[in-house]
């Protein structure tokens, strides 16, 4: 495709985006070349917007623009991403607060058994306790109605 371009001092913004069209169009059919890129749909519709506009246009202007999308879109990811973690930690600990408070009500019922048991074990001691005496209050009775006993038969 071979197109031919008339470029003048003070062309109609109307002329000049034809110039723009037909080299998309020409770049389009035939995009092994190196100016492919430069004339790209999203470029040359920029441009169009420009000229439309009143303004320049600055190839550099446009590369800062994308530029600057991109790192607002790579920090609106990040920011996404980090919002995603906290949400993540803040339900860990949530989690892990649950899991010590059940540890805690878990420790505070055994540290009540283990001290209904000890006191379990110290009345059964000190019914033990008794009995002991009560026995050897008995074995005393005992020694001592054998003795009378003996004194009895002898």
């Amino acid at each position: 495709m071979e197109i031919r371009l008339k470029i003048e001092n003070d062309m109609s913004k109307a002329e000049e985006i034809d110039i723009l069209k037909k080299l998309r169009d020409a770049y389009t059919i035939h995009p092994d070349n190196y100016l492919t890129i430069l004339f790209s749909n999203r470029f040359i519709n920029w441009a169009i917007e420009n000229i439309k506009n009143d303004f320049p246009v600055d190839p550099m202007e446009y590369i800062m623009e994308y530029i600057t999308a991109y790192s607002k879109r790579e920090r609106e990811k990040e920011i996404k991403d980090l919002k995603e973690k906290l949400e993540e930690a803040q339900q860990g600990i949530i989690e892990m607060n649950e899991v010590a408070h059940n540890l805690t009500e878990t420790a505070r019922y055994y540290k009540e058994e283990q001290y209904k048991l000890e006191c379990l074990v110290s009345e059964k001691i000190s019914q033990i306790d008794k009995r002991n005496i009560k026995l050897n209050e008995l074995e005393n009775c005992i020694v001592n109605f054998k003795a009378k006993l003996y004194d009895l038969m002898a």
